[in-house]
């Protein structure tokens, strides 16, 4: 299959589905639900016609709020194939953080679970028209004999949170009850659950007016190649989250190199420990095995207890991780692959986000005899530019070679630097972003010279493999989730008793990468670690808080009063040292 033998994501699951409409394309862990390429295809027309009766439309914004699940990968495809870009929101943010990325990417419509509602009810959005609530929690109220708010026998705090949902911005609608047009708010049972055994009936769920028939066409949308299919919102040097435009073409490009690289095939079958809010887990979990006609197993998070079990369970052949998956797998199992697990099937974990510590990586092979192949990528990149060859060629520590665009290492004045030299990373080819959504001064400082400069710094070697050895901008990569320092600056600025704070990277046995906050109080006054601490929690992610503050009478300034971070660092590793 060529790139443009395929224009668009609908169609390459369209060509699946024509292929081999009876093949196993996802294995849900672990309630042991199966999809067929036909059956996905189903529930992703079910859902796409759902966004249409919603006025979703080509290029219109559906944001999606949820964790692993599969509703997630189904909505993901529905926007693909209505042609509306899907907006991946981090499971883990605070209400201000999600706040920002659904109001600046002007979602019409987002896609939420209950737990993950209280914080989106929390954020103020104004161009949300409509929230379609997922999952089993809601199959009670679709038993009730009451009327669609209603949930079975719960008890107060179930009937609290809903009363909740029943506000002035939001009513609440069942799509099987008595629906109400215009209503904005829509509880929808999961439609998503196969039946485990062919005759078990299954209950259908659809949006108003909307016949559940498979057979139903969808309007048609003319979708190609260069129309935009995701946004995902990464942050920059200044804090700001950004919203990076993947097109169709990008995501097939990518997972068209992803697949040639890693050799992967219709056998094989990938596991899903990562979040889908990341677009790792999207391409090398999910997207790359459609290209290949393979499968995939879907689990809610990544289990260092389980891990093994679910690797045997579905006889996987790989998954995709972070470093800090593969340090909690060497602590858990000091004796390799519990005994009575077959594993034979596995031919790799791949790991990216942030560079693998060489003993992490020595050990984990050494314990489980399964390489692990490093790779590249940002998500303006899609998700991978280099790989470490899946082979005897591949070398610990490297992020390998490109594996279909192009890379180079420039200097400050965009020139060319030869092997060993160290300078920033800059890529050039099909998987690259369009560019960042309504911010066209970044998107030119990007792509200066005609290459997209990533801000990472490394170099090649002679035999053109790539390391990555620092970064140009202060991002902290914890567990790979992408931290940066002035974000969490600029909230330690809002406590009253902070006169001067800075945050930077440290050094972490276990998450690679952790956050350290030095902060100078106004004069006169006093403050716990904790007290700081639990002001960052109510205002961010619990991974991007900062674990340890150390309070200074004076942080290092510069001439024109700019915070010496640099400094600050050596100030931080003399401390380690003397404590």
């Amino acid at each position: 299959m060529t790139d443009h033998s395929i224009e668009n994501i609908g169609q390459l699951l369209r060509s699946r589905v024509e292929a081999s409409p009876e093949k196993e394309f996802l294995f849900t862990h672990p309630d042991g639900g199966v999809f067929t390429y036909r059956d996905f295809d189903r529930e992703v027309n079910r859902a796409a016609r759902l966004l249409i009766s919603l006025g979703v439309k080509k290029g219109e914004r559906v944001s999606l709020f949820l964790t692993n699940r599969v509703e997630y990968l189904i909505f993901y495809f529905a926007c693909f194939r209505t042609g509306a870009w899907a907006g991946p929101v981090n499971a883990l943010l605070k209400a201000q953080e999600i706040e920002f990325i659904i109001n600046d990417s002007q979602s019409i419509v987002a896609v939420t679970q209950p737990d993950l509602y209280a914080r989106l009810a929390e954020a103020n959005t104004p161009s949300l028209q409509h929230i379609i609530m997922v999952g089993e929690e809601w199959r009670a109220g679709e038993q009730g004999s009451g009327g669609a708010g209603e949930r079975g026998s719960g008890g107060a705090g179930e009937q609290g949170d809903l009363e909740r949902m029943k506000d002035e911005k939001w009513k609440a609608q069942g799509l099987l009850q008595s629906p109400v047009q215009g209503s904005s708010f829509i509880l929808h049972p999961s439609s998503f659950i196969p039946p485990l055994h062919p005759h078990t009936p299954g209950i259908t769920h659809t949006a108003p007016g909307l016949a559940s028939d498979e057979a139903q066409s969808l309007p048609y949308t003319d979708i190609s190649w260069d129309d935009e299919a995701v946004i995902i919102y990464t942050s920059g040097t200044t804090g700001k989250p950004k919203g990076v435009l993947l097109t169709h073409g990008n995501i097939l490009s990518n997972a068209r190199q992803i697949a040639e690289w890693l050799r992967l095939g219709d056998r094989d079958r990938a596991l899903m420990i990562m979040p889908l809010f990341h677009v790792n887990a999207l391409m090398t979990t999910a997207i790359t095995p459609l290209w290949a006609g393979a499968s995939l197993v879907m689990t809610p998070r990544f289990s260092a207890s389980e891990h093994w079990n679910t690797i045997s369970r579905y006889a996987v052949t790989y998954f995709g991780s972070v470093a800090t998956m593969l340090s909690m797998l060497d602590h858990t199992y000091p004796d390799g692959v519990p005994e009575g697990l077959d594993t034979s099937r596995l031919r790799f974990a791949l790991c990216g986000s942030a560079p693998v510590p060489v003993e992490v990586m020595k050990e984990y092979e050494s314990l489980f005899h399964c390489p692990v192949v490093e790779g590249y990528g940002l998500s303006e990149s899609t998700c991978r530019s280099t790989f470490n060859p899946p082979d005897a060629r591949r070398r610990p520590g490297s992020v390998g070679l490109p594996i279909g665009n192009e890379i180079k290492i420039f200097d400050d004045d965009d020139k060319e630097l030869g092997p060993g030299q160290v300078g920033e990373i800059v890529l050039r080819g099909s998987n690259i972003m369009k560019g960042y959504y309504r911010n066209e001064a970044a998107t030119r400082e990007a792509f200066r010279s005609g290459w997209f400069h990533t801000g990472d710094l490394g170099y090649r070697d002679e035999e053109g493999f790539f390391y990555v050895v620092d970064r140009k901008s202060d991002m902290i990569v914890r567990a790979g989730e992408n931290i940066y320092p002035r974000e969490i600056d600029e909230v330690l600025y809002q406590h009253p008793k902070v006169k001067d704070a800075a945050t930077l990277c440290v050094k972490d046995a276990l998450y690679g990468e952790e956050v350290k906050s030095f902060i100078v109080l106004r004069r006169g006054e006093q403050a716990t670690e904790r007290e700081i601490i639990d002001f960052c929690r109510e205002r961010l992610a619990d991974f991007k808080c900062p674990k340890t503050i150390e309070f200074l009478d004076d942080i290092p300034k510069g001439p024109t009063g700019k915070l010496l971070k640099r400094e600050l660092a050596a100030l931080s590793e003399r401390m380690k040292d003397e404590g």
